[in-house]
Order: structure tokens, then C-alpha cells, then sequence
């Protein structure tokens, strides 16, 4: 077998008996978990900065067709749920197409398709291409406007870019961070094209306090992707080092990364509450999404253990879940509260 060396990451590595590609055609089975249909968490990542978005659309669009019946609500959040869907598709397919190199030498994700040779490379971007389209379709709707449309151009390119940042620096996760809050000002967008009526397009982000609590908004979700994301780069810690994979988990180290989380959670809660005074939000935001927040960040600082995968795993899910729903819940309170639902 070859020894040929490979630079990955910060230095030369040589693969650890790459698997050899199987000379079968790839399966339906192969294609869906490329996509990672069987993983829903990592759709909520994707899902909390566009629905974020469009609750602020609702809070702050002044337009007739504002009031929102339960199954408006439904639509409303089934339409965002599948652009965030096909969005994640797409970009996990992107990501093992690009770091099947690097995936070959972590336990945790050796065994994906493209990195054990079910399906190749090539057949991989092909099916980005047709993820992708399938997510513009959705997320842009009948008749976008030019706002939403620069809102996809940044989203789309920097998901492009992001499977590179590790082999450059060990803060990927601040790059991730920043890409998934682009989905704060998508959904936001969505709904001034897709749910009102009456509103003049060219002035979507046009409002001062719009661009400013939406620019908070963004801020917040970056540090929180910051956060989960480094707990999830835990489960690897070994292994990156080895590939050469840049990680905060290796900067940070074990004894370290509680205090750097504990800071990067302070950060979120000062965007948030900053956005609920941008917002004139009532007290019921400050409750739920702030206060919420700040309970499954100090949970999540407790009673994570960064030295196990299994627990560093866990909680990254429960805080995408539970994020969901303290990053939500202040935003539908002020809704209700404003006469908007």
C-alpha cells in the first residue's frame, strides 16, 4: 500500500490505511446517510438563527397579514424547517467531500461513505448541486426580492468555505459561528417576501433598529454555535491532533475549556439582552430566552464532562434543542404579548 504524504491541517500527515473504495455503485442507504437524515440535531443548528430570523420579521414588519392563526404558524415554521433541512443536507455532503481525508483518521466519523469509498468524491458534488438547488428553491420562494437574494449569496459561499477553515486555524467554529447567523437575516427575509403584504421590498432592511437588533441577533447566534460547537469538538480531541485538525478544543485543552465557555456563554447573554432592549421586547423575552439561556449554558458548563465523547455529545444535542426553544420562546411571548399571534 501507498505511503504517499498528504498535507492535512497545520502539518504533514500519512494516512492510517485509507480504506480502498468499493468497486459497487452506491445505495439509496449510502445517500441518505451522507446526508445525515438519521441525525436531526444538526438541522436545529441550522434552524435556530433562520426561525430567530423570522420572529423578528414578525415582531417588527408592520403589515395586515401579521396576525398569525396556529396554522399560519405551522406553514410558517414548516417552510423554514425544510429550508434548514435541505440546507444541512447539502452542507454535510459538502463537508464529507471535502475532509474525507481528515474523516478517515477520527473514529467518529471514519466509517462515513465517502471516507470508507461507498460513494466517491466526485458523485458527492453532484449531489451538493442537486441538494443545493433544492434549497434555493424552497428558501427563495416565487417571487424573492433582491434583500433575500444577497442574504443567500454570503450564506451559501462561506458554507463553501468552512470545511477548509481547520486546515488554517484552530477556531473554525468562530467561521461556523458566523455562517450559521447569515440564517438570522435569510429568515428574516423569507417572511417579508413569502408571509406580508403591503410592505415595500426595497425597504426590508432599511429600518436603523431593524439593521441593529438583527445585527445583535446575528452576534448572539455566532457565539452560541461557538459554544455548542466547541463542546461537540471535545469528542475528538485526540484524534484531531493527530490528523492535525485545528480545533479551540486543542488550544483550550481540557483544564481550560469550561472558562473559555463560561465567557463565550456571558457574551450570548449580553447580545441577547442587548437585542431585547433594540427590541423594546417585554419582560417575558427576558424570561424565557435570556433567562433560559443563561440556565442551559450553566447546565451545560456543570454537568458536561469534557474528558467523555459520550457526554460531550450529549449535550451539544441538548443544547441545540433546548436552544431552540429558549432562543424561540421570548420572541413568540412577544408576539403574543404585541397582539401578533
Amino acid at each position: 500500500m501507498s505511503t504517499k504524504k498528504v498535507t492535512v491541517g497545520f502539518k504533514e500527515k500519512i494516512p492510517r490505511n485509507p480504506p480502498v473504495a468499493s468497486p459497487a455503485s452506491p445505495t439509496l442507504q449510502d445517500f441518505l446517510e451522507l446526508a445525515r437524515l438519521w441525525k436531526p440535531a444538526g438541522t436545529i443548528a441550522f434552524h435556530i438563527p433562520l426561525i430567530v430570523g423570522a420572529l423578528a420579521a414578525v415582531v417588527f414588519v408592520q403589515s395586515p397579514s401579521l396576525h398569525w392563526s396556529a396554522s399560519k404558524l405551522l406553514t410558517l415554521n414548516t417552510y423554514l424547517f425544510l429550508s434548514s433541512f435541505f440546507q444541512r443536507c447539502a452542507a454535510c455532503v459538502w463537508n464529507d467531500a471535502a475532509d474525507y481525508e481528515f474523516d478517515r483518521q477520527v473514529a467518529r466519523t471514519r466509517n462515513r461513505p465517502v471516507a470508507r469509498g461507498s460513494i466517491s468524491p466526485a458523485i458527492a458534488r453532484v449531489y451538493v448541486v442537486a441538494l443545493t438547488i433544492t434549497w434555493a428553491a424552497i428558501t427563495i420562494g416565487p417571487s424573492p426580492s433582491e434583500a433575500l437574494l444577497w442574504t443567500l449569496l454570503p450564506n451559501f459561499t462561506f458554507h463553501l468555505a468552512y470545511p477548509y477553515m481547520k486546515r488554517i486555524t484552530y477556531y473554525p467554529q468562530v467561521f461556523l459561528g458566523f455562517t450559521f447567523s447569515l440564517n438570522v437575516l435569510t429568515g428574516y427575509a423569507m417572511i417579508c417576501d413569502n408571509f406580508t403584504a403591503g410592505l415595500q421590498r426595497n425597504t426590508v432592511f432599511g429600518d436603523r433598529n431593524v439593521q441593529v437588533t438583527l445585527a445583535l441577533l446575528m452576534l448572539a447566534e455566532m457565539v452560541f454555535t461557538l459554544f455548542y460547537d466547541t463542546i461537540y469538538a471535545y469528542q475528538d480531541l485526540e484524534d484531531d491532533e493527530k490528523a492535525g485538525v485545528g480545533s479551540p478544543a486543542l488550544v483550550l485543552g481540557v483544564d481550560h475549556g469550561k472558562v473559555a465557555l463560561a465567557w463565550v456563554a456571558v457574551a450570548e447573554l449580553g447580545f441577547l439582552v442587548a437585542a431585547g432592549y433594540s427590541l423594546n421586547a417585554c419582560t417575558l423575552y427576558y424570561l424565557l430566552t435570556c433567562g433560559g439561556s443563561a440556565v442551559l449554558a450553566a447546565l451545560s458548563l456543570a454537568l458536561c464532562n469534557l474528558r467523555a465523547p459520550e457526554s460531550c455529545s450529549l449535550w451539544f444535542k441538548r443544547c441545540l434543542y433546548w436552544g431552540l426553544i429558549s432562543h424561540t420562546a421570548g420572541f413568540v411571548a412577544e408576539c403574543i404579548v404585541t397582539g401578533k399571534a
